[in-house]
């Protein structure tokens, strides 16, 4: 029985595929298994799978179209590692990640661990510029809170990673329960808010041993349907029989303004500025952080700093001098269409 299941989901991924498995085969760490989920694809990605057969620990799997949750929990029933990874179809790992993951979960008794990861484009060309380097640098080593009511106002009120950057134990709850069918692009968020809930362990390691894809279509994903989906995330957490515990009101409140935040810096990339305002309107009259919590201060400013206009909602939130300058400088930039 391998330790790792790796579950990658496949949709018309002819192109990216190769290399994602190859990325697998160089891993430091080989006691693995990889399951290879054809989401019904179209395309040549079928061809690619069998010509993969001669390693033992990929397995293939075909299914219907079903979109990537389903594709993902197909791959969970199939697994038998001790810990699970996701890594779609389209994204790469460097040699280390297994091992430096596997070390991490086993030497400081995590649940679950995050990694660093480099964004590429379509021909794996660095992408995020100047901005990225800003934001990296006003942010800091991610780190994770050990209090789990931290954890989960952390991961509501926007902090986000790629299932890709995940490795995490196959028995939680939260797993076998399995992706939310009923979300579309915040179902690992859901999951993760679920495990923080559950009381896991987060931690993170600084090495950026992913290579996280971005597509143009992904970046120019429709504002309205963006939104929409956010909202849907919120309300499920929301709902639950116990949502009073872990979501106080003025939780909910900022968790929503962090929505018309981001909102508000697409409109002012698309230059739909009458929009932008309203997003800003609302953001500022919504966010609000408990005074003393700093270290959820400083999370959501150095979000904030990529928002056009936020400059009154730092105030508001208490953010330090050098979040506000870099607010600003990332505005002129950003004008000046450096970033």
């Amino acid at each position: 029985m391998p330790l790792v299941s790796i579950i990658t989901p496949a949709y018309n991924a002819e192109n990216y595929l190769r290399e994602t498995v190859d990325g697998v085969l160089s891993q430091t760490f080989t006691d693995w298994e990889m399951i290879i989920v054809n989401d019904g694809s179209t395309d040549g990605t079928a061809a690619v799978m069998e010509s993969l057969q001669d390693d033992s620990r990929i397995r293939l799997v075909h299914q219907e179209n079903g979109g990537v949750s389903s594709a993902r929990n197909h791959g969970l029933r199939h697994a038998t590692g001790k810990y699970i990874a996701f890594l779609d179809a389209d994204d790469v790992w460097l040699p280390r990640f297994l091992e430096e993951g596997i070390g991490a979960l086993e030497n400081h008794g995590l649940d679950l661990v995050v990694q660093g990861q480099r964004m590429i484009g379509p021909k794996g060309e660095k992408v995020g510029g100047l901005y990225g380097d800003i934001y990296r640098a006003i942010r800091g080593t991610p780190a994770f809170p050990s209090d789990s009511h931290q954890l989960v106002a952390q991961l509501a009120l926007g902090m986000s990673f790629a299932p890709c950057r995940v490795l995490m134990r196959r028995d939680m709850p939260c797993v076998r329960e399995g992706f939310d069918l009923s979300l579309a692009g915040t179902e690992d968020t859901d999951l993760w808010i679920r495990a923080a809930i559950e009381g896991a362990k987060f931690g993170g390691i600084k090495q950026r041993n992913t290579l996280y894809r971005r597509h143009p279509e992904s970046a120019s994903q429709d504002i309205a349907k963006m939104e929409h989906n956010l909202t849907l995330l919120l309300e499920k957490s929301f709902s639950r029989a116990d949502a009073d515990e872990w979501f106080p009101q003025w939780l909910r409140n900022t968790a929503h303004g962090m929505i018309q935040a981001k909102m508000a810096r697409k409109c002012y990339r698309t230059n739909r500025l009458e929009d932008w305002q309203r997003h800003i309107d609302n953001a500022t009259t919504l966010i609000s952080v408990p005074a003393g919590n700093s270290a959820l201060t400083n999370r959501l400013a150095a979000v904030l700093i990529a928002v056009p206009g936020s400059e009154p909602i730092l105030r508001n939130i208490r953010a330090g001098k050098h979040h506000i300058l870099a607010a600003r400088l990332a505005q002129k930039l950003k004008k000046m269409k450096k970033i």
